[in-house]
């Protein structure tokens, strides 16, 4: 077998077999403001949320809530009532699907 091939059998297997985690952000109400990224680690994708949930408050002129639950929860938002605001979220993963798709689109640039 030749190192190409051994390499992506590796990658291959640890997609298979290794739990993911994504960062999940939409403007709650609008289906079309939606965003999803996958990190390997959870630590990596909790610091990645946090980040651009204050990052796009900075920006945007709002505030960051941190809301109950897991850690990697938080509502960007103005704090006035007629603004839902934006959720970014950590939510946990173990189907390899998600990977395969992340790893496929990757090879296509």
């Amino acid at each position: 077998m030749d190192e190409a091939a051994e390499t992506t059998e590796q990658i291959h297997g640890q997609r298979e077999s290794s739990p993911h985690y994504h960062v999940i952000e939409n403007a709650v109400g609008n289906p079309h403001g939606y965003r999803d990224d996958l990190f390997r680690s959870r630590r990596r994708a909790v610091e990645a949320a946090r980040t651009r949930a204050h990052w796009l408050a900075a920006v945007a002129g709002c505030r960051v809530e941190t809301l109950l639950g897991p850690v990697g929860r938080y509502l960007v938002t103005t704090g006035r009532s007629h603004d839902a605001g934006r959720m970014i979220a950590v939510e946990d993963c173990d189907d390899p699907a998600c990977l395969e798709v992340s790893y496929n689109s990757m090879l296509d640039f």
